[in-house]
Formats: C-alpha cells, structure tokens, sequence
C-alpha cells in the first residue's frame, strides 16, 4: 500500500472487506460514507444497497445543479449587458 493511501474495512453481511481509498486528506470519502452508514458496526445487504441508492442521488442532484449553475453563467455571459 502506498504511503499515502488509506484502507478502509467495512463488514457487510458477516464478511469483512478491506477497500483501497486512496490519499483521502481531509476524511472526505470516509465522512461521506458515515453520511449514510455506521461503518463501525455490522452492515446488511439492505442497509448497503440504501446507503448507495441515497449517495447516487445525492449525485445526480448535484450533477444537475452544476449543469444549472454552468448555464446560468454561460445565458449571464452570452446576455448583452453592459
């Protein structure tokens, strides 16, 4: 494992799996995994597949609201105000 990667090992479903996360400075990743599960503790199926269905939406909603943000900017800058 590099220096500056981090593991991480979550059990899910009596099984213990250890994931390569990478530098991770900040704990984002980890943080953001908390967001929707206690990873200190034993995680279902059902628990895992919700946790995943809620941060693919917390990305979609943040994909469209950057396609907005970018559109707003190009209409501001494509107006012709002066």
């Amino acid at each position: 494992m590099d220096i500056n990667t981090k593991e991480i090992t979550i059990h899910i479903a009596k099984q213990a799996y250890t994931f390569d996360i990478g530098a991770d400075v900040n704990n984002e990743t980890i943080d953001g995994l908390k967001q929707f599960l206690d990873i200190d503790k034993e995680i279902s199926v059902p628990q895992l597949l919700s946790a995943y269905l809620k941060k693919n939406a917390e990305h979609i909603k943040l994909k469209k609201d950057i396609g907005n943000t970018v559109q707003t900017l190009n209409d501001f800058k494509n107006s012709n105000i002066t």
